[in-house]
């Protein structure tokens, strides 16, 4: 994909939610265009990608922050080389490096230390119950679709 080629709707929508998740913040031409370029080079091996349990991650993802945070926290530790996963890494390290968002990405919380303290408590009790949820719901489509992870793809 060129960088002046139009960008497919379902790319740009994708590109959307997981900025909102990863740094709370929309996207920028310049995020939206790298993402389209380089969002092959985080693909996975047909029959891989065509499991089940990747297609499930990846069509609950587009619904929205819950459900994308309950489909990243089940992927995390029970599929940590799934197609959604490289997606979001891939683009988080075009934000990190985007002048629109890099500063809020490298940047601490800030606060006095009783309400980072409780802001990371409130994180991590939202992150646990989102992947509790998350075991209720992908584990049986996981476990439908064979229960063993990726193999990594090497391009060289």
């Amino acid at each position: 994909m060129s960088a002046d080629a139009p960008i497919p709707d379902d790319i740009a929508f994708e590109c959307r939610a997981f900025a909102r998740f990863l740094a709370n913040s929309e996207t920028t031409p310049y995020v939206m265009s790298h993402y389209a370029q380089l969002r092959p080079t985080a693909a996975l091996s047909a029959t891989t990608s065509a499991r089940i349990i990747e297609r499930g991650l990846l069509a609950a993802a587009r619904l929205g922050s819950l459900p994308l945070r309950m489909a990243d926290g089940y992927a995390r530790f029970f599929l940590p080389r799934a197609l959604l996963r490289r997606r979001l890494l891939l683009l988080l390290a075009i934000l990190e490096n985007s002048p629109g968002s890099e500063r809020h990405l490298n940047s601490s919380i800030e606060g006095s230390l009783p309400m980072v303290g409780v802001r990371v408590i409130a994180s991590g009790l939202a992150s646990t119950v989102c992947l509790l949820l998350g075991i209720v719901i992908f584990s049986p489509l996981h476990l439908f679709s064979g229960a063993a992870d990726a193999p990594p793809v090497h391009r060289h």
